[in-house]
């Protein structure tokens, strides 16, 4: 699906909306949020804007200044604004401030082999038989582990599918 066609989607739907974005780490979303933001003229919220530095790795979604997140997303809907909102644990991190996405996107970022840029299928992933050391660390092992869980390159209404070789 092209960025064009997914702007056509979302112009379908009723608004104000939360657009969500979802996607592995260093996958695109970003780069998909700001343009949808900018074409559409809404609002931009990147969950990495509000994590708390730690001197130690914990679950990504530990992070989130969720106080502050719950404050802006407020604002947001009090001014009846649409606004896309991006991040890993997405759907994780808007349930502990009860927030509901309008409309999800999943960013899949492919090699030209088919592989999903983690250098692996996660539909397959084991982490215990896989050597890759650094999807041991967070912000790896959080995203890891909510895609088992939660699937939202499943569960999403629109995949921004690209290949990026």
């Amino acid at each position: 699906m092209s960025i064009d066609e997914v702007i056509q989607r979302i112009q379908l739907l009723d608004t104000p909306t939360i657009i969500g974005i979802e996607g592995a780490s260093g996958s695109g979303k970003t780069t998909l949020g700001r343009e949808l933001a900018s074409r559409l003229n809404i609002e931009f919220i990147d969950l990495d804007s509000f994590v708390i530095s730690c001197d130690e790795p914990v679950p990504y979604v530990t992070q989130i200044d969720i106080e502050s997140l719950q404050e802006r997303v407020r604002e947001l809907n009090e001014r009846n604004n649409s606004f896309v909102i991006l991040g890993i644990c997405l759907r994780d991190v808007l349930a502990t401030i009860s927030a509901t996405i309008g409309i999800s996107i999943y960013v899949k970022q492919v090699s030209s082999a088919r592989l999903w840029h983690f250098g692996f299928d996660i539909e397959s992933y084991n982490s215990e038989s896989e050597t890759n050391e650094i999807y041991e660390f967070e912000p790896y092992k959080s995203d890891i582990r909510y895609h088992q869980r939660v699937e939202p390159h499943v569960g999403s209404e629109l995949i921004y599918e690209y290949v990026a070789d």
